[in-house]
């Protein structure tokens, strides 16, 4: 499909399967994925939904499909990551309460060894690396909240925001 038409695709159906959802009360679950490389964290910029906002790469779990399964395809088809699913450790799960239905968002994270990444360009606007002291603005919901569940995560924005931090160079 070509990246124009897709990003139509996706434009017009996120606000209708959000707005069947909610009229029908239909809860869903969806995954994210902290990916790292180094100390720096991808974030992505969705052709639909709220745009402007830098998010985790994620998306919905199928009806039947695991969580983890999940995650390793949404990485698959949003990153151009072939994981096997033994890389993801779990981060654990958020529910939200959105008007008259939950939905639970499952978080994991995976680290890479390179930053190669190919990256689907009519579901992606953007996609960038960032260290724990450059994060973009604005952020989607909830991800500073997920970052500061890995360890050593809020250690290195502090460590060089700080000038006086003994621990730095």
């Amino acid at each position: 499909m070509r990246r124009g038409l897709k990003r139509l695709v996706y434009r017009v159906a996120s606000p209708v399967a959000h707005g069947w959802w909610s009229a029908w009360r239909i809860d869903h679950e969806g995954c994210k994925c902290v990916v790292r490389e180094g100390g720096a964290v991808v974030l992505v910029r969705h052709t639909y939904g709220d745009r402007r906002r830098w998010d985790l790469p994620g998306g919905f779990i199928r009806r039947g499909e695991a969580p983890v399964a999940a995650a390793r395809r949404e990485l698959r088809e949003e990153l151009g990551l072939g994981l096997t699913g033994a890389e993801l450790e779990s981060l654990g799960a958020l529910s939200l309460v959105i008007g008259r239905r939950t939905d639970t968002v499952h978080y994991f994270r995976v680290e890479l060894a390179d930053r190669v990444l190919d990256w689907d360009d009519g579901e992606l606007a953007e996609v960038g690396w960032f260290e724990p002291t450059g994060l973009p603005d604005p952020v989607g919901e909830h991800v500073e909240e997920v970052l500061a569940r890995i360890p050593g995560w809020l250690a290195l924005a502090s460590v060089e925001t700080d000038p006086g931090s003994p621990d730095r160079g």
